[in-house]
């Protein structure tokens, strides 16, 4: 005769069976949570692109026939202008991207003894860093986000975002630690080669200027999801 199996079994397994199901659920979700994360970061570099598509390319500010014929001529004398000064090639880099902010309707600023300018644009401040010896130039946006160094908790979330952002941001972003002033300081950049020969400068600035505002408004975002206000 089989034995009886007492209700204290039973409900020992079908504790060990619920049991199982619940953690089997939680992994599924765990990984259903991840793929969307993934996807999210995907769609916003594809975002991302469209974007630079559409600025660069927009139809209400195209190249004029004139400014076409200028690029092509401007490749073809490229050896020629781009000549020696001081036993460096000279680029003329700095000249064009003042020029072309210029045509922007930036305002600039050249601080004394300062290796940038400081340039506005849309109310936001930027030092530029740009010199005729080289075809790259590098953009910063400083200090427009800061959180006391006491709360380690925002110290971490503040961390958190600025790695999740760099993950797919062409504007990526950085802290400084001010111990003086016990606070961290978030700013942004960009190091972008700038060439005359490439169509489009202006366009092609006020993309990377459109960046640095979306950066800043997706790293508020990202620190309102994790419950942490703007300061």
């Amino acid at each position: 005769m089989l034995p009886l199996i007492s209700f204290s079994a039973i409900a020992f397994w079908a504790y060990i069976v619920l049991f199982v199901a619940f953690i089997l659920y939680k992994i599924a979700k765990s990984v259903k949570t991840h793929d969307k994360a993934v996807d999210e970061e995907q769609a916003q570099r594809e975002a991302y692109i469209k974007t630079t598509a559409r600025l660069i390319n927009q139809k209400d500010n195209p190249l004029t026939s004139s400014d076409m014929n200028t690029t092509e001529q401007s490749r073809e004398n490229l050896s020629e202008k781009e000549t020696q000064q001081n036993g460096e090639r000279n680029y003329h880099t700095r000249d064009i991207l003042l020029r072309t902010l210029r045509d922007m309707n930036c305002h600039l600023e050249f601080p004394d003894d300062a290796e940038f300018i400081t340039v506005t644009y849309q109310s936001e401040h930027y030092a530029v860093y740009a010199s005729n010896s080289s075809t790259f130039i590098r953009i910063v946006d400083p200090y427009w986000f800061s959180h006391e160094l006491d709360d380690v908790d925002g110290v971490s979330t503040v961390r958190r975002a600025i790695n999740k952002i760099n993950a797919y941001a062409p504007t990526p972003l950085y802290y400084d630690i001010d111990n003086e002033h016990g606070v961290i300081n978030v700013c942004s950049q960009a190091y972008i080669v700038f060439h005359e020969s490439m169509p489009h400068l202006q366009n092609y600035l006020e993309c990377y200027f459109h960046w640095f505002f979306q950066t800043q408004r997706e790293f508020y975002q990202t620190l309102s999801e994790n419950g942490m206000s703007d300061d």
